[in-house]
């Protein structure tokens, strides 16, 4: 099977209308002429030809359930991106046509030069606009499936390029190549559950997380920039109603030779239960897929100690050589900077409940200079935590300090308790998958850059007793599509500079009726599209 992207330019004057057809169809001799006979005569065009994602011939298996395999349509606001070798990108984002196998593109007044050579990639991103065909950046963070089975959310990561050709007879024609690899998961889980998240792990920093294509090699060359050992995916909706029941589960990752290294997929589920399936490494070729049947098991359960005093951590867990063991840790009673800084120091810690701990001042310096003070998350007091997914706050804080969670990449999701009135600035930025933050009535002051590049935040609602919004609160959260002010304009007086910037034109913002004309004199009339509700 191929996919075959048939773009044809109608020329009118100066105006450009570009009309894409995706076909399946066998890749063939016979078919390439119909599309080049299709397009013959006063049209010139570009015409893009990708093959499909082939089996891996070790599990002959398709990609999705179903006699015809996976069948792409077009979404809302793809784009797709072109070099020539001399002068500026251009963007072609789809005009109509969504949800179908056919869809125009609007170019605006760009047209073909013989003489120019053009290079092309898929899908185009707003942070590749000003950068170079040799350094297209690419990042596999934020994948996120939404239902059991779903592979919607295949398509924002299904890299792909053609390398440069010259127009001939008016026409280029882009053999485009996946990138990536597909896996697609069938794991049987041992209990009842809503499952939150799933982690690919290996025992090395192989795994690309972020990378840049070179459109000007030949070959198109992929090279990463940065390595981890665990690519993580989220998800929602996805729940087994019994023992043993079978979810299936799907992601893209960049070619990677795990041959003879461990890979293993962690779940973790609503309650903070996490789960474990050992998976067979194999070397992961760009173009194809691979399925994997695994039953899960329980992971290690989780260590739940109770404080007779603050300071006392170390010695309940039974020691130093401890710390690197517990990966789920559940503490009750007082801490204080003797207990954070050993917290610290649990190099492997996925999961830690602090529902039922109170946070007082004493104790060494957690980090460098900074010391506890009561019911607040200090200054970097979790911030850099590498390992650690899910966070329950104590009940009882006041205040969520700077820098306090700064930089927890795979950090999914945060319940920020009543009683909290500030969150300083960047205490939340760089949380890449952070997806679901629950903001609690009676906060007042959300700091700079306090969720700045949390870049998988697809929703966030601002309470009524919010005050101050100070500047790049939310900037560069991408993947932001609805933002809910609940603050009418006399209580929300102070917005700063840019606070959702990256973010006007696809978020959809939500305001209380009546109050469109005070907040489109602010900041907050950035956005495109802005509802009373």
């Amino acid at each position: 099977m191929a996919i075959t992207i048939k773009i044809i330019r109608k020329m009118k004057k100066n105006k450009m209308t570009l009309l894409a057809v995706v076909l399946f169809a066998a890749c063939s001799q016979e078919q390439t002429d119909i599309i080049q006979k299709e397009i013959e005569g006063d049209v010139t065009g570009i015409i893009m030809i990708a093959d499909d994602f082939v089996a891996d011939a070790q599990t002959r298996t398709v990609l999705t359930p179903g006699a015809d395999g996976m069948q792409f349509t077009w979404a809302d606001k793809d784009t797709v991106g072109i070099y020539p070798d001399r002068g500026d990108q251009v963007c072609f984002p789809i005009s109509t046509g969504t949800d179908s196998n056919m869809a125009s593109f609007d170019g605006g007044g760009w047209a073909l030069k013989d003489a120019s050579k053009y290079a092309a990639y898929y899908p185009f991103d707003k942070a590749n606009y000003f950068r170079n065909n040799s350094s297209v950046l690419l990042k596999y963070a934020g994948q996120k499936q939404t239902a059991n089975a779903s592979t919607t959310h295949l398509g924002a990561y299904d890299f792909m390029a053609a390398s440069a050709v010259a127009p001939k007879e008016g026409n280029v024609t882009f053999a485009f190549k996946h990138l990536n690899s597909v896996l697609q998961l069938k794991l049987t889980m041992p209990r009842a559950a809503t499952f939150r998240s799933l982690a690919l792990t290996t025992d090395k920093n192989v795994l690309t997380e972020e990378a840049t294509l070179n459109l000007k090699s030949e070959p198109t060359l992929l090279t990463t920039t940065k390595a981890v050992n665990t690519l993580i995916l989220e998800l929602e909706n996805i729940t087994t109603t019994a023992n043993n029941q079978e979810i299936t589960l799907y992601m893209m990752i960049p070619p990677v030779d795990l041959s003879g290294k461990e890979l293993s997929a962690e779940l973790l589920d609503s309650n903070g239960n996490s789960y474990s399936a050992a998976l067979v490494a194999k070397n992961f070729e760009a173009g194809k897929a691979y399925s994997f049947s695994a039953t899960a098991a329980v992971s290690a359960a989780t260590t739940d100690v109770t404080l007779s005093s603050a300071g006392t951590l170390l010695a309940a867990i039974g020691g130093y050589d401890n710390l690197r063991n517990i990966k789920k840790l559940k503490i009750t009673g007082e801490i204080n900077g003797d207990d954070v800084y050993e917290i610290r120091r649990m190099v492997n810690l996925e999961y830690l409940n602090l529902k039922d701990s109170k946070i007082v001042a004493g104790g060494r310096a957690y980090y460098q200079k900074y010391t506890t003070e009561e019911d607040v998350i200090g200054n970097n007091m979790f911030g850099g935590f590498k390992t650690i997914k899910q966070l329950i706050l104590p009940d009882n804080i006041k205040a969520i300090g700077p820098h306090s969670l700064f930089g927890c990449e795979i950090l999914l999701s945060i319940h920020i308790p009543e009683g909290v009135k500030k969150i300083d600035g960047q205490a939340f930025q760089l949380c890449q998958v952070l997806s679901s933050v629950d903001l609690p009535v009676g906060l007042e002051t959300i700091g700079f850059h306090a969720f700045a590049d949390c870049r998988n935040l697809s929703k966030i609602e601002i309470p009524a007793t919010v005050r101050v919004m100070e500047f790049g609160a939310f900037d560069n959260c991408r993947q932001l599509r609805e933002v809910h002010i609940k603050s009418m304009p006399t209580t929300l007086t102070a917005i700063g500079t840019d606070p959702f910037g990256g973010c006007y034109d696809k978020a959809v913002l939500y305001i209380p009726k009546g109050t469109r004309t005070a907040y489109q004199a602010t900041e907050l009339g950035r956005f495109a599209t802005i509802i009373e509700e």
